[in-house]
């Protein structure tokens, strides 16, 4: 596990590397510190407001889930996209409530930056939650922290 501003993440090596804001449950993958190390310094270069190179941990397919998370990561920081133009820009116009299921398996949750993605009506749902809750508390928390970090940058050049 490795603590950000937003809460603990679960870092568990299965099949795959996953990250989960769920820390109640025990991990059933493997736990190599080793193995994790690179993912810690990427997150915790996030929480400093870094450039954090993801492309290691980037979906490679061409599944519709893959071209989700793949359009997700090229949405800069402080900006928001709709659910509306991540299925645009993935290929597949009509696709918008599955642009929502395919952000619910977003395995690496910060870095792969599904929390960019809202409902042209609102704020839209997070990490499978889509009424108020404390993913949601959390998702507002991010998009503000973003928000200062490009605004902190922009005002010092």
């Amino acid at each position: 596990m490795t603590q950000t501003p937003f809460g603990l993440l679960r870092i568990e090596q299965g099949q795959s590397l996953v990250l989960s804001w769920d820390t109640k449950h025990e991990c059933h993958g493997h736990q190599d510190q080793n193995l994790h190390q690179p993912l810690v310094e990427a997150i915790q270069g996030w929480c400093e407001g870094k450039f954090v190179d993801i492309s290691l941990w980037l979906p490679t397919g061409q599944d519709f889930t893959s071209r989700v998370l793949q359009t997700c990561a090229l949405i800069p920081w402080g900006e928001i996209r709709t659910y509306g133009q991540v299925a645009d820009a993935a290929e597949s116009p009509r696709a918008i409530r599955a642009v929502g299921q395919a952000m619910r398996r977003n395995p690496l949750p910060l870095l792969i930056p599904c929390h960019r993605v809202v409902s042209a009506s609102g704020i839209g749902g997070y990490s499978g939650q889509d009424q108020d809750g404390p993913q949601l508390v959390r998702k507002r928390a991010i998009l503000a922290f973003e928000q200062d970090v490009t605004q902190s940058s922009a005002s010092s050049i």
